[in-house]
């Protein structure tokens, strides 16, 4: 009897056009098919892939939201941004909460947080954080001039004017930080040019 022909290998635009559909919602089902082989793991982590498959579902899924706490405890007081799951995904548990922080905005994967100078021994400031790869990008100092209760801040995508957000978050961004008092309002605009990450 004569051995059977091995099946055919599945041409790689097939198997991409099969993982493009995997839901978006379950993203530990990319990983598990990036861990089947290695033909898959190159695919699946390519630019490439990554573009269509935001292109494909078109509305990303809420992995989860950013809430904040406030925390008592014999050695700590304060805020806490809480990144609370609405799925399967979980960050690591150390990116999941952001101690003595305060979130203020989140747009586009990225979280705009405050740390006060009360709870906080530096200066009181603002970073960009990516909750998901614990990427943190320190904004600035707070002006001096700030009222400390009468102010709000956001972050915005700083792409070109075409940009349809489906992998502007490690791009440029503004922060746009509003001051207001009885009397008048201030309006400041910073660029993420020349800012700088820390871990």
């Amino acid at each position: 009897m004569a051995a059977a022909a091995p099946a055919p290998a599945l041409m790689d635009e097939i198997i991409e056009e099969i993982l493009l559909r995997l839901p978006p919602s379950e993203p530990e089902s990319l990983v598990r098919a990036a861990l089947a082989c290695k033909p898959w793991c190159r695919l699946i982590s390519g630019a490439r892939f990554r573009r269509r498959f935001r292109e494909f579902h078109r509305t990303p899924p809420m992995l989860g939201f950013i809430c904040n706490r406030l925390e008592d405890g014999s050695d700590y007081c304060g805020f806490v941004a809480h990144f609370v799951p609405t799925c399967s995904f979980r960050p690591p548990r150390p990116h999941a909460d952001r101690r003595g922080w305060r979130a203020v905005d989140a747009r586009h994967g990225r979280v705009l947080l405050y740390r006060n100078s009360a709870l906080e021994p530096p200066a009181p400031g603002l970073v960009v954080w990516n909750p998901v790869t614990d990427e943190r990008r320190q904004v600035f100092s707070m002006p001096r001039d700030l009222n400390e209760w009468n102010w709000n801040a956001a972050v915005l995508c700083a792409a070109s004017d075409a940009c349809d957000h489906l992998d502007c978050h490690d791009g440029p961004f503004l922060i746009a930080l509003l001051d207001s008092s009885l009397d008048h309002m201030t309006l400041r605009v910073y660029s993420s040019e020349g800012m700088h990450s820390t871990s």
